[in-house]
């Protein structure tokens, strides 16, 4: 089972398919755009600490009542 750690991380908007990662979980730091992850599971990419990451795009649509 994969583990959200969203809260553990930093990043800047995405684009279509990357997320530019400015913080990993693990502490280590990057500039926007140096370490990006993408959406494909099966194609996770790495950061230095050996953490396999991917995102998802969850979007909710609301009426307000």
């Amino acid at each position: 089972m994969d583990k959200d750690i969203t809260s553990e991380v930093s990043f800047e908007r995405n684009d279509d398919e990357s997320l530019p990662l400015t913080k990993c979980a693990c502490g280590a730091e990057f500039t926007p755009w140096d370490f990006t992850i993408g959406m494909e599971r099966d194609h996770p990419n790495e950061c230095d600490c050996g953490r396999k990451l991917y995102f998802t795009l969850d979007i909710k649509v609301f009426e307000i009542a």
